[in-house]
């Protein structure tokens, strides 16, 4: 069974402010025309804009990510040399991967 539509940032208040009315989750999902698991999913994430992301942790932070590309840009370097003379604590293919991203190398 394949999930419906995304429920609209009106819909999510809407459940939100019944819910904090005191209906239960079948009453608000039969007002709201979703499903009980629709609501129960709102309800149960705390705030939409604090999720925490999905999937395996980055190995390089943002400056990391930052300072490879500055030095790879200021001079001629192989991916290996980029690693041992920046001391990152990835391997080669994941600094060929970011600077495959890079537009301007």
């Amino acid at each position: 069974m394949g999930r419906g539509p995304t429920l609209a940032p009106e819909e999510v208040g809407r459940v939100r402010g019944l819910a904090e009315a005191g209906f239960s989750n079948r009453e608000i999902a039969a007002r709201v025309g979703r499903s009980k698991g629709a609501v129960a999913a709102v309800l149960k994430t705390k705030n939409d804009s604090m999720t925490e992301p999905m999937g395996r942790p980055t190995s390089l932070n943002e400056r990391m990510l930052r300072q490879v590309v500055r030095t790879a840009a200021t001079g001629d370097y192989t991916a290996a040399q980029l690693k041992d003379m920046l001391y990152l604590p990835c391997s080669v293919r994941t600094v060929r991967r970011i600077l495959s991203r890079v537009d301007f190398l």
